[in-house]
């Protein structure tokens, strides 16, 4: 399997390629609803963003009234202004009547959509990308479960930033590329 070293040069090579099939009109649709309604205090409003980025980024919620209504109750606006990386598994864990399920990807992506130069997203593509990097670059030492583990998960890619030398490529497009790249070694691209 080819997998480049991950340069600024590549990154925007391979962004520019895809960038506006993978993401422009969704991020458009998705950046004007979450500037539209950047609270989370009325569940409209929340429930709105939820059922907007559950469609358009395919992370299978499939009663996504309690999540709105879980986010709604949390009050997590000055967490998510602060960056707190504790807040995603506190959106994470929602329960569905007598049952609790851990939404990982949608809640860090939730996030993201508020603050993306504060929090990384996390998704299955972007899991198998990174889990590559570490067996083909060396970077980092840490097991794969801790890519399920928000604030291990936000360390290890700020240590993929430094290991790399990408300072100064933004969190969102390195979200991007990561993706793009995790679904090209995938054979999805």
């Amino acid at each position: 399997m080819n997998i480049p070293k991950p340069t600024r040069e590549y990154i925007e090579k391979l962004l520019k390629e895809y960038r506006d099939s993978y993401f422009s009109p969704t991020d458009g649709t998705l950046s004007k609803i979450f500037k539209i309604f950047p609270k989370n205090n009325d569940i409209r409003e929340v429930l709105a963003k939820v059922v907007l980025l559950n469609s358009l980024y395919n992370t299978n919620i499939f009663d996504q009234y309690p999540v709105a209504e879980h986010i709604t109750r949390l009050s997590v606006d000055k967490a998510l202004s602060e960056g707190s990386t504790s807040i995603i598994a506190k959106i994470a864990r929602v329960k569905f009547g007598h049952k609790e399920r851990y939404l990982y990807s949608f809640a860090t992506k939730y996030c993201s959509w508020h603050f993306p130069e504060r929090f990384f997203i996390y998704d299955y593509f972007v899991d198998c990308i990174i889990w590559e990097y570490k067996k083909r670059f060396g970077f980092g030492s840490f097991f794969r479960y801790e890519l399920k583990e928000y604030e291990r998960y936000h360390e290890i890619l700020l240590n993929f930033v430094d290991f790399f030398r990408l300072v100064g490529t933004s969190k969102k497009k390195l979200d991007e590329f990561l993706w793009l790249e995790g679904l090209r070694i995938s054979n999805k691209l």
